[in-house]
């Protein structure tokens, strides 16, 4: 959006149309480099990488097209309008949100990779990730546990057979012999 911003800002003043199509290629350039990232992560993590229609296949559609080249007049407009000062806060304003959610996907591709890593599920990387690394590593870790704990209580209560019944033993069940076994036994041991 910080580039979208200043492209527009650039040529609020110049022909008309040329905003939008600078705007639309200052976009597409970032998205194509975070949808490469995404998908070497998804990779790695063996997942199938989320897709997103591109700037361009969106516009091709033209109630967006119209909407987008609307909103786009409006905020060239509205930065013209601004003294300097203000628009030079509006793009740090612009610029550190965008470097926020930067570092967040960042955090959570690497906390994707060290959960590919440890061989837990990578579906809960967004859930652990943390304001900072530190505070991902800890959630990883006490999700760590609390996985293998509950991974471990179902294998574990899947290995558990049915008790025995109550009552006495019968004479195959002390020799280990099935019945069938247990009337060969007797009547070999008739014969002799």
């Amino acid at each position: 959006m910080y580039q979208i911003n200043r492209f527009l800002a650039a040529d609020a003043g110049g022909a008309p149309g040329a905003g939008a199509n600078s705007a639309a290629e200052g976009a597409a350039a970032p998205g194509a480099g975070q949808a490469a990232s995404g998908e070497a992560a998804a990779a790695a993590a063996g997942t199938k990488p989320e897709t997103k229609p591109s700037l361009e296949e969106l516009l091709k559609d033209p109630a967006f097209k119209a909407e987008y080249d609307k909103s786009a007049k409006t905020e060239a407009d509205r930065l013209a309008k601004l003294s300097a000062t203000e628009r030079e806060a509006e793009e740090k304003k612009a610029f550190e949100t965008e470097r926020e959610q930067f570092r967040r996907e960042q955090l959570e591709t690497e906390t994707t990779k060290q959960l590919a890593l440890k061989g837990l599920p990578t579906d809960f990387a967004k859930h652990l990730t943390g304001k900072d690394a530190a505070e991902t590593l800890a959630n990883i870790g006490a999700f760590e546990k609390t996985y293998l704990a509950a991974v471990e209580k179902g294998v574990n209560d899947r290995l558990k057979g049915s008790s025995p019944k109550a009552g006495g033993t019968t004479a195959a069940a002390a020799t280990g012999k099935s019945g069938f076994a247990q009337l060969v036994s007797e009547a070999q041991f008739k014969r002799n």
